[in-house]
């Protein structure tokens, strides 16, 4: 008489009942039955999806939602739903089987382990839920970029002046023409000549940012060149009366 193709639930009730007998029939309907001395009346109560829901929104004091206890839980939706429960005589709350209940808005659904939790997870306060999750990566993310930001100072952008550039260009390539053993590097004059350099620069012009004044590979290999042709006529300067008067001596060392 209690067959029924849907999942359900029925409780069959006495005013004195001290026990409690869980049957499973073939059928998907459950009879919590409890047996009276006092006499064979019997209330008996359908749990169906719709009355679970409403009994929890309705019934706090009798009813409510109990945390799936199982661990590592893959699916998001446990997040969200637990098992309906009813208080029994002895005061402590029994699941009502073949349920599962939002704990938010009490939205009961069907629910056998093996069935799987696709239903659950379409349910609207846990797209709500995911929905905020990405959001809060989202708000995470520029969190961090702000954060970043903060860290990595930014330095004011100036147009040097022509002289400036030049005077850099010059001690860069000066630099790379002269001493480059590795440990040693940092004894180079030509080194030191350009750090102290940026220093003037830095007093003059405050926080600058270092790429208004380093040039790249390119252009110190064509101004080394420039250097050279430079030095080429200053050293043909020099050399020019000591060669005339035949005072010009070489040293292989």
């Amino acid at each position: 008489m209690f067959l029924n193709n849907s999942p359900s639930f029925v409780e069959n009730t006495s005013d004195q009942s001290d026990s409690i007998r869980l049957t499973t029939p073939s059928s998907s309907i459950i009879i919590l039955s409890s047996t009276s001395t006092a006499g064979s009346s019997s209330n008996i109560v359908k749990f169906t999806t719709e009355r679970i829901t409403r009994l929890l929104k309705n019934d706090s004091l009798n009813y409510k939602v109990i945390k799936n206890s199982k661990t590592n839980l893959s699916s998001s939706c446990w997040e969200v739903f637990g098992f309906p429960s009813k208080k029994t005589n002895t005061q402590e709350f029994e699941i009502i089987p073949k349920f599962a209940s939002c704990e938010s808005c009490f939205q009961t659904y069907a629910y056998k382990p093996y069935s799987g939790t696709r239903i659950l997870n379409s349910h609207s306060c846990v797209q709500k839920l995911l929905n905020k999750d990405k959001e809060g990566l989202s708000t995470g993310d520029k969190v961090i970029q702000m954060k970043l930001g903060t860290v990595m100072k930014c330095y004011k952008q100036i147009q040097l002046p022509q002289r400036d550039i030049n005077l850099i260009k010059n001690l860069t390539s000066k630099w790379l023409c002269q001493d480059m053993r590795t440990f040693s590097i940092v004894e180079d004059t030509g080194l030191r000549n350009l750090l102290q350099e940026f220093i003037i620069l830095g007093a003059r012009y405050g926080e600058i940012d270092l790429k208004n004044v380093f040039r790249g590979a390119d252009v110190c290999s064509k101004h080394i060149y420039e250097l050279a042709d430079e030095y080429r006529t200053i050293l043909k300067g020099i050399l020019k009366e000591p060669y005339e008067n035949r005072c010009i001596r070489i040293c292989p060392d």
